[in-house]
Order: structure tokens, then sequence, then C-alpha cells
């Protein structure tokens, strides 16, 4: 078989947008998950926010002064970081983790403008 035909045959084969469904489905359900166990109420919920100040901090100390790496003091930094966030924006009361106000479809939606002058716009 020539080269052509193996890559029409794998186009064809319709894999890859089976694969990108099993994504989007593995994505939908860790979603879920963490809405179910980690979030209540649109905040993090306390232990989690215990747990990663911690985590980070901890990660952060021990490269500083056991392993030297500097890409794991970057991570603990990072989730240390989320867990003091997190923390804030629970006494900010601020709800990170809630659904938006709008619809989903919103962000997506394209509108169309026509330009009648080069200063003038009207929405259609």
């Amino acid at each position: 078989m020539s080269r052509k035909s193996l890559l029409l045959i794998r186009t064809n084969s319709g894999l890859g947008s089976k694969l990108k469904a099993g994504v989007c489905e593995v994505k939908r359900r860790l979603r879920e998950l963490f809405r179910r166990h980690a979030v209540r109420d649109g905040h993090l919920r306390y232990v989690y926010v215990l747990l990663c100040s911690f985590v980070g901090v901890g990660m952060l100390l021990i490269d500083l002064y056991q392993w030297h790496t500097g890409w794991l003091y970057i991570v603990g930094l990072g989730i240390g970081a989320f867990g003091g966030y997190a923390a804030q924006a629970y006494v900010l009361k601020i709800r990170p983790f809630e659904d938006p106000p709008y619809p989903p479809e919103w962000l997506t939606e394209t509108k169309t403008t026509q330009v009648n002058e080069p200063g003038d716009r009207e929405r259609e």
C-alpha cells in the first residue's frame, strides 16, 4: 500500500472524532467529580484549601532545603498560591466555582456587524 492510501484509510476511519468525544466525556466526568467532592456553595471546601496550601508550602520547602531541583519549587508555589487564593475568595465571599449567570452559548455566539463607513458600525 502506498503512503497516500494509508493516510486516506486513517482519516476515513473516524477514530479522531471518537477519541475527541471520549476526551470530552472524561473531562465532563472529572468536572462533575470535582464539583461533587471538592466544591460546596461555589467555594472550595476548607479541607482542600488547607491541603493545597500545606502541600504547596511543603513542596516549596523540600525543594529549597533538600532536593534543589527548581521545578518542584515552582509547582509548590503554584499549588500553595491556589490554596491561598481559594481561602481569600472564601473570606471575601467570592464564589469562583459557581455556575456563571449567563447561558453557556453566550460566549460562543457570533455577532454580525455591518460597516457602512469606516467609523460607523451597525448591528443587525
